[in-house]
């Protein structure tokens, strides 16, 4: 965690290759840490390397299909990459999912 946490300031500060090496440091201890993968995405897409965040999403939403922000993040990328459609789709299913927890969420209240 304490690899999470430092790539996340790393990231904070713009010192984004070094983020990066501390969030794939995380995830090699903690291979199924969603919010490293989230971090690596960012970190990734913010030096241009859209691919490269792109699986580092998936690898998120994989561990966490749930993340909106994670949802939102692949609709991004899949932007900057020009697959406008597949972005459209993510932000259909990321409407979706926004709508079901909020659904949850009442009826919990």
């Amino acid at each position: 965690m304490a690899h999470y946490k430092l790539g996340l300031a790393l990231l904070e500060l713009d010192r984004t290759g070094e983020a990066i090496d501390e969030f794939e440091r995380s995830l090699n201890l903690q291979p199924g840490l969603a919010n490293a993968h989230f971090g690596l995405a960012k970190a990734h897409l913010r030096t241009g390397q859209a691919e490269l965040a792109l699986t580092a999403v998936d690898k998120c939403l994989t561990v966490d299909p749930t993340n909106e922000s994670a949802q939102y993040l692949r609709a991004q990328i899949l932007r900057k990459l020009g697959r406008q459609q597949e972005a459209e789709e993510q932000l259909a299913r990321l409407k979706t999912l926004r709508e079901n927890n909020r659904s949850k969420q009442r009826s919990r209240d």
